[in-house]
């Protein structure tokens, strides 16, 4: 019912065009066993939205960043990011080798990572509106409708470069 105190907090968020549609995709692949069917409940926007309200009230507030800024402009979100949590920033963070990538995002599951896995940077951001939703089982498109309104309040809140 408590996180412990003195902690900055930073909620990495996507928007659920996208990262509800690659839940289901993972999914349907089979590549997570645990997984064998897509249940809304997965999706967590209410849950996320609960927890950035709860740890709001502490006397850090947390850090919002978006996926899409990240991707779309690293070193000026990363340059932002870290001055907001009393970090250096260093260029040195944009990129990476795959074998550090491999081998520090392998015990999370080879299956939500492989893209990460087989890069050296950030690649720019597919746009949500490149997602096909019309062919989506009806409860995933309910599921993003959903989650909308609760991304759009979490980005709104977002931090900005």
């Amino acid at each position: 019912t408590r996180l412990p105190d003195g902690f900055q907090h930073t909620f990495l968020i996507r928007d659920p065009r996208q990262s509800v549609v690659s839940l289901h995709k993972l999914v349907q692949s089979g590549k997570a066993p645990q997984w064998s069917e897509f249940t809304p409940l997965e999706v967590g926007f209410r849950d996320l939205y609960e927890l950035y309200n709860h740890v709001s009230c502490d006397a850090v507030q947390p850090v919002l960043v978006d996926s899409a800024d990240l991707l779309s402009a690293p070193a000026a979100t990363l340059s932002v990011y870290c001055e907001a949590v009393g970090l250096t920033y260093d260029n040195s963070i944009l990129t990476w080798d795959t074998a550090t990538a491999t081998q520090t995002w392998q015990m999370w599951g080879i299956e939500w990572y492989e893209t990460l896995m087989g890069s050296t940077g950030f690649a720019p951001p597919r746009s949500p509106r490149d997602v096909d939703l019309s062919e989506l089982p009806a409860h995933v498109r309910a599921s993003i409708d959903e989650a909308l309104p609760l991304y759009q309040w979490l980005h709104d809140r977002r931090l900005r470069s």
